[in-house]
């Protein structure tokens, strides 16, 4: 009974511990938003926060560009999937049951974003093409920049 009277304690403490952190708005891994100054503030040179930690610089927002059009990802994939991935990854062959094929439309990036990024992988770890292959480094390069983009 004592036992059990110690189990039903802790997690009801470790509950009710929770349910405070949360009812005070500070749960783990969140910071509180700094105040905002007004830009004659700063620029007259009186500090926004007088006595607190440093004021955190924001995050650059990341501008996503166009999707590449069917020329352009032709215009990179092309080449390299026609002279050199196709000669093992074709629909007679199929090694590692992949058909390069099924690839050339830039709709496929959106389609069927894993198996990009485990191409995209296999390429910047020298995987693909093996060693016995002739690598294209400058085909395998512009394709690596395009799918990082």
């Amino acid at each position: 009974m004592k036992r059990e009277t110690l189990i039903v304690g802790a997690a009801a403490t470790v509950f009710l511990v929770s349910l405070g952190i949360r009812l005070s708005g500070q749960t783990a891994g969140t910071a509180t938003k700094p105040p905002a100054t007004s830009a004659a503030t700063r620029q007259a040179g009186t500090p926004a926060r007088t006595g607190a930690a440093p004021a955190r610089t924001a995050r650059p927002t990341v501008s996503h560009s166009q999707p590449p059009t069917q020329a352009e990802f032709k215009a990179v994939i092309k080449d390299l999937f026609d002279l050199t991935c196709s000669e093992c990854h074709n629909p007679v062959q199929f090694e590692g049951g992949f058909d390069v094929g099924q690839y050339y439309s830039v709709d496929t990036l959106a389609s069927d974003r894993d198996q990009w990024e485990r191409i995209l992988a296999k390429l910047k770890a020298r995987e693909m093409p093996p060693p016995e292959i002739e690598r294209p480094e400058e085909q395998i390069d512009t394709l690596v920049k395009f799918l990082d983009k």
